[in-house]
């Protein structure tokens, strides 16, 4: 499983030889290149909508000038217990 997360091969013995000339504390993303886009975002108290992942879809799609396609959960996908 984490050999896929962090673009490992399969052929390996799980030790990764690294470069020697490379100094202790170098960021590993420095070494193997970036894994994954991020976007770092900083949300104000009075943004509380933007805490949630359609919340910050809705206010990126807002800022890029983009469509927000909105994915409606199906019902079907979820088991509802009945109260007793």
């Amino acid at each position: 499983m984490f050999r896929r997360e962090l673009g490992i091969s399969e052929e390996h013995d799980g030790i990764m030889v690294l470069n020697p000339g490379l100094k202790n504390g170098t960021n590993v993303a420095d070494i193997l290149g970036p894994m994954y886009d991020a976007i770092d975002i900083d949300i104000t108290p009075d943004k509380a909508f933007a805490l949630s992942h359609r919340g910050i879809a809705r206010e990126l799609a807002a800022k890029l000038n983009k469509n927000l396609k909105a994915h409606l959960m199906q019902k079907e996908l979820f088991r509802i217990q009945k109260r007793r």
